[in-house]
């Protein structure tokens, strides 16, 4: 596909014709016509395949750390354990206080008589 440069001022289509034509200037609305004509075939052309994936690019440094979450919701309670062993004996403790005083006891038995009294003695 060959493309054709638009006229210029001078009537050349390059800035050398331009310039051997006696217009020693480049005028940007020229330049941008260059350009447009340029722009206009490079899009008209159809794509072609997709070329070979290049390398990878280096990796770049990690980012900053993100706050932590929130905390999750508590679990459900887990299996009962195994019953432990039966610990020490403790110290003894101290003797408790007196107890009150119990009912009085049935009445003995008499006893055998005694001698006889003396004699001047009354009661």
């Amino acid at each position: 596909m060959a493309v054709v440069r638009p006229l210029k001022s001078a009537g050349g289509r390059t800035y050398v014709e331009e310039k051997a034509l006696g217009d020693p200037h480049i005028q940007a609305d020229e330049v941008d016509a260059d350009f447009d004509t340029i722009y206009a075939a490079v899009n008209a052309m159809p794509a072609g395949p997709p070329g070979p994936q290049g390398p990878a690019g280096p990796t770049g440094a990690p980012g900053p750390q993100g706050l932590p979450g929130s905390t999750g919701a508590t679990g459900a309670q887990g299996p009962k354990g195994d019953a432990g062993t039966t610990g020490a004996q403790g110290p003894a403790g101290t003797p408790g206080a007196q107890g009150s005083q119990g009912v009085p006891g049935p009445t003995g038995a008499t006893g055998p008589q005694g001698p006889p009294g003396r004699a001047g003695w009354s009661l």
